[in-house]
């Protein structure tokens, strides 16, 4: 009955109009109890995700969209049988800044779920290393990926207009991300420029 009830879109919707904390520092207790995946507080949700993905046709592949999942490999392998592929997305800046006592915990539960995985992807080779050192697995079982998409199908694109000169940012506000060193250059620039410059967040 309580399952129903708090899984109805009208309650959800409800919900989602409250701001809910994305700040590491708020969220190494939570984070924590996922990577205990069968042994975490979640563990009722994670049944009831292998059992739909059992009703809804066993996959070949689950692929974890970061290594904060990894929690969740062993009961996946163990009821689903397939393979099991992870991306790094920047998860260790993330880690970083939890509490000590969490901060810890974290990473020896991401260690333990990385022997479950077959094959990570990383966006960069500095970047595989990194988190190879990290999660103390071997660099082999890492694969580049580079991020982007392929622009064939879209055509030659439109001429843009001289002016303004705009410098576009896509990424999440962090020095991780060189944030920092885009705001000095573009200091730089609007100080030698034509007075039109334009820095645009996406």
């Amino acid at each position: 009955l309580l399952d129903r009830l708090f899984d109805a879109p009208e309650l959800l919707r409800a919900a989602g109009r409250f701001a809910v904390s994305t700040r590491a520092e708020d969220l190494g207790g939570m984070t924590v109890s996922v990577l205990r995946g069968g042994d975490g507080r979640q563990r009722k949700e994670l049944d009831r995700l292998i059992a739909f993905l059992e009703e809804t046709g066993r996959p070949d592949v689950v692929s974890m969209t970061n290594s904060l999942l990894v929690g969740l490999a062993p009961a996946i392998r163990r009821r689903l049988g397939c393979r099991l592929a992870c991306s790094f997305q920047g998860e260790e800046s993330f880690v970083a800044r939890f509490p000590a006592v969490h901060r810890e915990e974290a990473l020896g539960l991401m260690r333990a779920g990385a022997r479950e995985i077959d094959l990570f992807l990383a966006p960069g080779e500095a970047y595989a290393s990194a988190m190879a050192d990290l999660l103390r697995i071997p660099r082999g079982r890492i694969r580049v990926v580079r991020a982007g998409i392929d622009l064939a199908p879209f055509g030659e694109p439109p001429r843009r207009p001289d002016r303004p000169f705009r410098v576009g940012y896509l990424s999440r506000r962090s020095p991780a991300k060189g944030l920092d060193t885009l705001v000095e250059a573009f200091c730089i620039l609007a100080r030698r420029g034509r007075g039109d410059e334009r820095l645009a967040e996406a």
